[in-house]
């Protein structure tokens, strides 16, 4: 169902280096065969940068890792329509709930019943984007939409994939979504023994398959002669990731728990160096794909024996612009056809 290495790889492009580089690696991934180029609220606005990068490119599809659900499910839908039609059908919309501190103190949203929460946004979101004729309403325990008619010309529907860390999201996955977009920095242990099976969970109580969704994941990677500043780079991704609490119960079960403690310490005293210290090779090792080209490769292999599509993050957090683009541009050059 999926395609095969190397385009099973996408490539996340972080909203924080500048538009003309960002799509220059969009062109550039497109050009070395990857499936597709991500962004997320996270780096700026996702539709914006997706925009770009599809005016920019011709096939690689484009995916939002992930648009947080503080639009109001109708502007979603109309966001993600106007994007497959821009994009002339490449668009994966991933949603996601975002940290807990972005939706009370930045944006102003209940975190409350967050599982009930999702599964009603992706309902409107799916059934807004399908709507050919007549309207859509909707009464959940959370939204309500009254009277809602499509003012343009239908999209090719995206399909709809569900950034997640804990198991009921995952189950909420399996039962309602087309793909899963397992977030950065979980280990592939945990995959296995909790994150795939409450998806097959969710599969099953919903009456699908397997077939029916693609299991995604964010995998921070780093490509470098010295193995060492590899392996630095992504315990970035780690240290980026520190105040989310809902990381540690994953950490924990893979005994990396003390030291990302150890690290956050470190953190919230402003001392970024210090927090990568902290941080284990083990770690880093554990959660991501760095080495040298040929150890990556081998990396990445094992990452796709577990996914349908593995999506690179060249690690942002504490690094230089340029340090970020040339780990990008390495990650192409190794991973491309």
């Amino acid at each position: 169902m999926f395609p095969r290495f190397p385009s099973r790889l996408g490539l996340m492009l972080s909203g924080r280096q500048p538009i003309d580089e960002l799509i220059a690696s969009a062109r550039a991934a497109e050009a070395a065969g990857f499936h597709s180029v991500w962004s997320g609220d996270g780096g700026g606005d996702v539709f914006s940068l997706l925009t770009a990068y599809a005016l920019a490119t011709q096939r690689i599809r484009l995916g939002a890792g992930v648009a947080v659900w503080h639009r109001p499910p109708i502007v979603a839908a109309q966001a993600a329509g106007q994007l497959s039609r821009i994009s002339g059908g490449r668009f994966i919309l991933g949603l996601g709930a975002g940290p807990r501190d972005w939706n009370e103190d930045w944006w102003g949203i209940s975190f409350d019943r967050p599982i009930t929460r999702m599964k009603e946004y992706v309902e409107i979101v799916r059934g807004a984007l399908s709507l050919q004729h007549g309207v859509l309403n909707y009464a959940g325990k959370v939204f309500q939409v009254r009277n809602y008619r499509r003012r343009v010309a239908a999209p090719v529907v995206p399909p709809i994939y569900l950034g997640t860390v804990g198991p009921q999201m995952n189950r909420l996955a399996g039962q309602v979504a087309d793909g899963v977009l397992f977030d950065v920095c979980l280990p592939p242990s945990y995959l296995t023994a909790v994150a795939i099976p409450a998806v097959d969970a969710g599969l099953a109580r919903a009456g699908r398959t397997r077939e029916q969704v693609c299991l995604a994941a964010m995998v921070p990677a780093a490509v470098s002669a010295d193995r060492r500043a590899a392996r630095r780079f992504v315990k970035r991704a780690i240290a980026g990731h520190l105040e989310n609490d809902y990381f540690y119960p994953v950490w924990r079960a893979a005994g990396f728990e003390a030291e990302a403690l150890a690290a956050r310490e470190k953190l919230r005293a402003r001392d970024i160096e210090g927090a990568l210290d902290a941080i284990s090779d083990d770690f880093a090792a554990t959660v991501g794909i760095c080495g040298t080209p040929d150890e990556a490769r081998q990396q990445a292999a094992r990452w796709l024996a577990l996914l349908d599509i593995v999506v690179l993050l060249a690690p942002p957090f504490g690094a230089a612009d340029d340090e970020v683009a040339g780990n990008r541009r390495a990650l192409i050059d190794t991973f491309g056809a």
